[in-house]
């Protein structure tokens, strides 16, 4: 299977975040694909379990799921879980913070259908 690695890079407050959480909400908007938002523990920029632009303009922010990062390989079921209940491969995209973790990106639960709070 083909895959693509999509790399945003840039000095701090450069809108990043912003921009991936624009990437995802057009991918869940136009595209109609299931994304599942991922967030190491060590990223407290925002909540727990929320994604937070700080780019008012943005999308604001998501929901995310949040794992360990003592234990990155723990997401691998939720991965396995959310494949199964929607039927198909769970896109991935980068999380907003680098770790040693397998990275993909959004919210488990009706994954298509979530938009931003």
């Amino acid at each position: 299977m083909a895959g693509k690695l999509e790399m945003i890079v840039g000095p701090m407050r450069s809108n990043k975040t912003a921009e991936l959480l624009r990437r995802i909400e057009i991918r869940r908007q136009y595209a109609k694909q299931c994304v599942l938002l991922l967030k190491p523990s060590a990223d407290t920029k925002s909540a727990a379990g929320v994604i937070e632009s700080r780019n008012p303009n943005g999308c604001g922010k998501m929901e995310a799921v949040e794992f360990p990062n003592t234990d990155p390989w723990s997401i691998l079921p939720i991965l396995a879980e959310t494949e199964q209940s929607i039927g198909k491969r769970v896109s991935a995209s980068p999380s907003t913070k680098a770790s040693s973790s397998p990275t993909s990106s959004s919210s488990p639960s009706a994954c298509c259908s979530r938009a931003t709070m």
